[in-house]
């Protein structure tokens, strides 16, 4: 979901409100949208560096390394 600010209180308010919940004034088309983080790719970078540090320490004991 997207949200922008009020022109008129700065109240963040979801992108698709036609009228502020915080001041009751009518909102234009052009104000701009803040966009939420995207919280998914993030969580993939670790779940892949994970795996690369499991894939190393395997390696690692297989050629023998780590006795």
């Amino acid at each position: 979901m997207a949200f922008r600010r009020c022109e008129s209180c700065e109240g963040l308010i979801a992108s698709r409100a036609t009228i502020c919940p915080h001041c009751d004034i009518a909102l234009t088309e052009n104000e701009l949208l803040v966009q939420t983080p995207n919280r998914v790719s993030g969580t993939s970078g670790w779940a892949t560096f994970l795996f690369v540090l499991i894939a190393v320490f395997m390696l690692a004991d297989v050629s023998g390394l780590m006795r």
